[in-house]
């Protein structure tokens, strides 16, 4: 990376304009301009008051490599770890800060030596541990204006921890917004925060909406471990999939439909068909009552939907009608059960 490059990174990351740039260094603002462009270079004078200016050494303004080979990554990785076991927090600072210095534009170097000299100060027993948090968090500011999301992301969370424990209340909750809300860590953050600030309401109903989401990502795993283990024949492990399903649903209390729907899935393609009707007789009680769950002690913070009552109609007619199109069900279609079920007349022979 070239020296304008340099200097138009660092101007953005500070939120500052050309001409606010200018106004500082006592230039004109196309000079800046031409200096980004790569058309000029600053005068050496300058070198040190533009450092000033964004908060950075001037050997981090005037180094041009901009990154290095993750071999060379792995190689400083080492000599960190090595380092580390040595336990003197004062010369590993030190040490890794150099080298994030030496290079400012590597990004992947920043991401593994900052969290490590974050973690370890306390655990190494550095002596006045806070004299190090200006530089790790200005560190970490800088990675926070990164064109990579999950750099973004990674030096948000631990600037959230650390704001959390400064009481920053306002500065954390800002680093929630680098952390997709559909991030199980951004439902973490956001509930202890709010169990912070005494919001507890708020943290009850995010801790128990968190069960329900983690419900629904471990029942749509248990479904794919099910269709690889049923395609490659393992029934063995059908069944043990099954069971598990089965009592994590249960211990949930997410309700009937969802605790018995694998054990159907496998009833119809083993063509169980007394136990298939059962169980489709089980599922279709359970439609009625799909946010029974409200109801569990689990989940007493969460607000019930209202609508839902009335939309469990249209939710059991929908189910029906795909019954009715399923060609795997073929072999219950004629059974007065499945017709009883379906809401049909029962076809007299």
């Amino acid at each position: 990376m070239k020296i304008g490059e340099t200097i138009r990174k660092y101007r953005k990351q500070a939120n500052l304009t050309q001409e606010q740039l200018a106004d500082y260094l006592g230039v004109t603002a196309p000079a800046v301009n031409k200096w980004e462009n790569g058309a000029s270079l600053p005068d050496i004078s300058l070198v040190a008051p533009i450092a000033r200016v964004f908060g950075i050494h001037t050997d981090e303004l005037l180094s041009y490599k901009e990154t290095l080979t993750d071999e060379e990554i792995a190689r400083i990785g080492e000599e960190f770890s090595k380092r580390l076991m040595e336990g003197d927090y004062e010369a590993l600072f030190a040490w890794a800060m150099k080298q994030i210095t030496d290079y400012p534009n590597c990004e992947k170097l920043q991401a593994m030596l900052l969290p490590g000299l974050d973690s370890f100060r306390g655990i190494l027993g550095a002596e006045y541990p806070a004299q190090y948090d200006e530089a790790i968090e200005k560190a970490y500011l800088r990675l926070l204006g990164s064109q990579d999301p999950e750099m973004r992301r990674m030096a948000a969370y631990f600037l959230f921890y650390a704001y959390l424990n400064r009481e920053a209340y306002d500065r954390a909750e800002e680093m929630l917004t680098y952390v997709s809300r559909w991030d199980t860590e951004h439902q973490k953050m956001q509930a202890l925060l709010c169990v912070r600030k005494g919001e507890e309401a708020k943290a009850w109903e995010i801790y128990e909406r968190m069960i329900l989401d983690g419900y629904g990502t471990i029942d749509h795993a248990f479904m794919g471990i099910y269709s690889l283990a049923h395609t490659q024949g393992n029934r063995e492990h059908c069944a043990f999939i099954i069971e598990k399903q089965e009592q994590i649903a249960r211990t949930l209390e997410i309700g009937k439909y969802q605790e018995v729907c694998l054990r159907f899935l496998q009833s119809v393609e083993e063509k169980e068909k007394e136990t298939a009707l059962e169980l489709l007789e089980t599922m279709i009680e359970g439609l009625s009552d799909l946010d029974g769950f409200y109801q569990s002690r689990l989940y007493a913070h969460l607000a019930s939907n209202a609508k839902s009552k009335e939309n469990s109609g249209f939710t059991e007619f929908m189910f029906r009608r795909g019954l009715s199109k399923d060609e795997g069900l073929d072999f219950l279609k004629d059974d007065p059960r499945f017709c009883k079920i379906m809401g049909q007349e029962v076809q007299k022979g």
